[in-house]
């Protein structure tokens, strides 16, 4: 097969996964793997201290600024986040990877589809190629804008945060679409158990933690 440029590949993998997955992986063929394993590996690290650094920006509102001021140690700098990022990503890639693909199988079998490890390692780690590109792409553009972590902590939202965030959610979610389809090529599963557990049981979940999100912004903000 024609080596594929870096935008073909995630443009046919994002907007047409049923094409990418029949044309690739039936073949054994997994292009571009070690980029999207490093995007995933980044993708994590950043999904993780992002998460920390938020937390800790929302205990300070609420009256707790202990985490803020451990991590205002931990992490003055964006040379010091980008350290932990590739720390924090290289083991979370690492666990989520073998964790994130053993469920990835169960959920397989669930589905009625052929049980394979390295099946569900691919799909599940090519499922995730658009949303690790958005959180990277949109992490280097967003860090300039503040002086280090801790800034960007405590720093008011603005209508870009809300955009880029939104962003996120989109590239998350159509993320469970591009998995279905590569289980439904790839292993055979079932339509509608698959579309239950790859589509709406996932989206479900996002949806739950969304709302969990917002209940924490409000009750931070009702207790400043």
């Amino acid at each position: 097969m024609e080596r594929m440029s870096a935008f073909e590949f995630f443009s046919k993998l994002t907007f047409n996964p049923r094409r990418f997955f029949e044309e690739n992986y039936r073949r054994r063929q997994t292009p571009y793997f070690w980029l999207v394993f490093v995007l995933f590996g980044l993708y994590c690290g950043i999904d993780r201290i992002d998460d920390r650094l938020t937390k800790a920006g929302f205990a300070a509102l609420d009256g707790r600024p202990q985490q803020l001021k451990l991590w205002a140690q931990l992490c003055p700098s964006w040379a010091a986040y980008a350290a932990w990022v590739v720390g924090a990503g290289t083991i979370g890639a690492a666990v989520y990877y073998a964790l994130g693909a053993w469920w990835y199988n169960v959920r397989i079998g669930f589905s009625g589809g052929r049980k394979d490890a390295d099946d569900a390692k691919f799909l599940y780690l090519y499922s995730s190629a658009l949303p690790a590109l958005l959180a990277v792409v949109i992490r280097l553009t967003t860090f300039p804008r503040h002086a280090d972590p801790i800034a960007e902590a405590t720093a008011d939202g603005e209508t870009i945060d809300v955009v880029f965030f939104a962003f996120l959610v989109a590239g998350l979610l159509w993320s469970f679409y591009v998995s279905y389809r590569g289980v439904r090529v790839v292993t055979g599963v079932r339509p509608l158990a698959g579309k239950i557990w790859f589509l709406f049981l996932p989206v479900a979940f996002v949806g739950l933690a969304l709302a969990a999100i917002v209940f924490a912004m409000f009750a931070a903000l009702n207790g400043a």
